[in-house]
């Protein structure tokens, strides 16, 4: 006898012992219908479109207001980098010092448009000191998805 015999031999054996189970019919019934789910994304109720004007007169300046009804905002800086903060302190800490190593706060390169979701509020600074000009003003524009409720 051969060893792939044997096998199939007492498969054969275990099978004449053990007759097949019988099938519990109301395990095979279909089943009820599951609930319909949503899952498109739908549109927000509110889009809000601004732009926040930083200048060597206004280097710190709020970004997001808090709001819990906020689904995200589209951020983008436009002339030259800019970072957000999560507080007006850190924005004025941080104004200017980005060339020093770390910073604390969220880098915003030029032309790089950035999803955010927090609902917490949230200010904007230069990363630079490099005078802008005279009366020159650099652009970060918010594009802002609310919820009614």
């Amino acid at each position: 006898m051969r060893t792939e015999d044997s096998h199939i031999a007492k498969q054969a054996e275990i099978a004449a012992r053990d007759p097949a189970p019988i099938p519990d019919p109301d395990a095979s019934a279909i089943p009820e219908p599951f609930p319909v789910i949503a899952v498109r994304d739908e549109a927000p109720a509110q889009g809000i479109p601004r732009t926040v004007g930083l200048s060597a007169n206004r280097p710190v300046l709020p970004l997001l207001p808090q709001d819990p009804r906020r689904r995200r905002a589209v951020i983008i800086a436009v002339e030259k980098p800019a970072v957000i903060c999560p507080s007006v302190d850190l924005a004025v800490a941080v104004n200017g010092a980005a060339n020093t190593g770390s910073i604390e706060g969220f880098y915003l390169p030029v032309n790089v448009p950035i999803v955010w979701t927090s609902k917490s509020a949230e200010w904007v600074t230069f990363t630079t000191t490099d005078a802008p000009g005279a009366g020159a003003t650099n652009h970060v524009s918010v594009l802002v998805e609310k919820d009614d409720e």
